[in-house]
């Protein structure tokens, strides 16, 4: 629990299909941010009105 709440379990990590994620984790690097091809649903939101994931 403890890692989790610290942003680094990485347990919850998605793919993103479509939309643009708000990174609000401690694990990605800036690269694999601006990528966006992926996020953690712990911590992430959306920064596009539709954000497509496989889940």
């Amino acid at each position: 629990m403890a890692a989790r709440a610290a942003r680094v379990c990485g347990t919850c990590e998605t793919r993103v299909l479509d939309g643009v994620p708000d990174h609000r984790d401690d694990i990605l690097s800036e690269d694999d941010r601006q990528k966006g091809d992926r996020m953690y649903l712990c911590v992430s939101r959306a920064r596009t009105p539709r954000l497509v994931l496989d889940v």
